[in-house]
């Protein structure tokens, strides 16, 4: 594997991967992140095409039987979980749900089986029924290992759940940030 000099991190990123056991660093251009090859090729989105994106995941975003949008933030555990991007500027769009009734389990389950749009989800362990669950995260992305996607957080509520979803979309001028104290950063929805 080729040595990646400082200069060229911002437009490279960096992936752990357990594989075998073994942790492997793979190495990919920025163009990477992007769902769409032609866009890749001609340097990725502006920040309005971005932008646009990210409306557009959110037009589309996948939810349970019986959600209702929420025009603030339904839970204080979403004040101190938040889905923390690689890539500066990254166009960020967040809205909010409540479902009366529902579990954070039986939530987080549906939400792995129902991906957003043309989105797949990269890792989601089914949850038991029976599990009280306060927080979970999950994650929508357009390939396995993009770094840009929607974050769904379900959280309990005294009345069934709020879910959070942060779509995150990056732009062809973006570049890779320091991940800081935490050493690294995953694909949204996965910490």
């Amino acid at each position: 594997m080729s040595r990646v000099e400082p200069s060229d991190v911002s437009r490279r990123t960096m992936l752990r991967v357990a594989l075998a056991g073994a942790a492997v660093i793979l190495v990919q251009p920025v163009s990477a992140a992007f769902a769409d090859p032609a866009l890749a090729a001609a340097g990725g989105l502006s920040e309005n095409q971005a932008a646009q994106k990210a409306a557009g995941w959110l037009s589309k975003a996948a939810l349970p039987p019986g959600a209702e949008r929420a025009a603030t933030s339904p839970s204080p555990l979403f004040d101190v979980q938040r889905t923390e991007w690689w890539y500066e500027p990254t166009v960020v769009k967040t809205a909010y749900w409540t479902i009366a009734g529902a579990s954070v389990a039986a939530t987080a389950n549906w939400l792995g089986a129902h991906p957003t749009a043309d989105l797949v989800v990269p890792t989601h362990p089914a949850i038991p029924a029976d599990e009280d669950v306060d927080l979970v995260s999950l994650g929508n992305v357009p390939l396995q290992g993009a770094l840009e996607g929607i974050a769904y957080t379900v959280a309990k509520t005294a009345d069934g759940v709020a879910v959070r979803a942060e779509i995150g979309v990056v732009p062809g001028s973006a570049s890779l940030r320091a991940p800081g104290d935490a050493g690294g950063l995953g694909a949204p929805g996965q910490g």
